[in-house]
């Protein structure tokens, strides 16, 4: 019958170089309970750590694709109409703002474009008039129209756990 496990003693296999005197004397239960103690204690405080750390970062890293999103937008100038000519002259209607409830989480596009995350709750400044949003949460999607009048909060709220 083959033998299934074969003990190389030697250096070249791990093993104790020629002339160490160490026994093969198994550790004690306490060591290795102890060693197991202090490397998962090691390994679980670097998670909390990196998860602490994630939260911290998360809001820079949005701000950053917005910027990025805002950077690679492109503007032609055309000659303006008398129409536009008049309407510039007019001073701007306020803005209006919109709370967008999620649970347990999604991405807010507005008119298309992405307007940022949503966990929880979270308010966005809308020039005033229709809007199209469309709130994702992996491969579900749920669409509104909004009409945002100047200086008032509308609120749209979804939850894709009842799904």
């Amino acid at each position: 019958m083959p033998r299934r496990f074969i003990r190389r003693e030697s250096w070249e296999f791990g093993g104790a170089p020629p002339g160490s005197e160490e026994t093969m004397e198994p550790r004690s239960r306490k060591r290795r309970l102890v060693s197991t103690l202090v490397f998962t204690t090691i390994f679980f405080s670097g998670a909390s750590l990196a998860a602490v750390a994630g939260d911290q970062l998360r809001p820079l890293v949005a701000n950053d694709s917005q910027e990025l999103a805002a950077d690679t937008t492109t503007t032609t100038e055309a000659q303006p109409t008398p129409a536009e000519t008049t309407d510039a002259s007019a001073p701007a209607a306020a803005p209006g703002f919109l709370v967008v409830k999620a649970q347990p989480w999604g991405k807010l596009f507005v008119d298309g474009k992405f307007a940022g995350d949503v966990e929880g709750s979270r308010r966005f400044t809308l020039a005033t008039g229709a809007h199209t949003l469309r709130l994702v949460n992996g491969k579900k999607a749920r669409p509104w129209t909004v009409e945002i009048e100047s200086g008032k909060t509308t609120t749209r709220e979804h939850s894709f756990l009842e799904e």
